[in-house]
C-alpha cells in the first residue's frame, strides 16, 4: 500500500506507513479530503474497513436469546406462584 503523504510503498498488512509513521488509512482520508476527488486507483487500494451488519446481526440475536431466556424464566415463576396458590394447605 503506497503512502500519500511520502509515496512510500509499505507492504499490504501494514496500518502505519514505514517511513513517514502516519496511519496509512488517515493518509487517504487525507488525500480524499484535499483532493475532493475520488479516483478508482485509491479506491482500490483503501483498506476494507469491517462493517457493522455482522456486529448488528450479533447484537440482533443476543437480543432475541436474552428475550426468549427472560420469556421462559417469567413463566416459569408465574407458574411456580400459580401452584402454588392453588395448593390446600395441609
Amino acid at each position: 500500500m503506497k503512502c500519500l503523504q511520502c509515496n512510500f510503498e509499505n507492504s499490504d498488512t501494514a496500518k502505519f506507513c514505514d517511513h513517514c509513521g502516519i496511519l496509512l488509512y488517515a493518509s487517504y482520508r487525507a488525500h480524499i479530503r484535499n483532493n475532493k476527488v475520488i479516483t478508482e486507483e485509491i479506491v482500490a487500494t483503501l483498506p476494507i474497513l469491517p462493517t457493522k451488519r455482522k456486529r448488528d446481526k450479533t447484537l440482533k440475536m443476543l437480543r432475541i436469546v436474552i428475550s426468549i431466556v427472560g420469556m421462559i424464566l417469567l413463566i416459569t415463576i408465574l407458574m411456580m406462584f400459580f401452584i402454588l396458590a392453588t395448593e390446600e394447605p395441609t
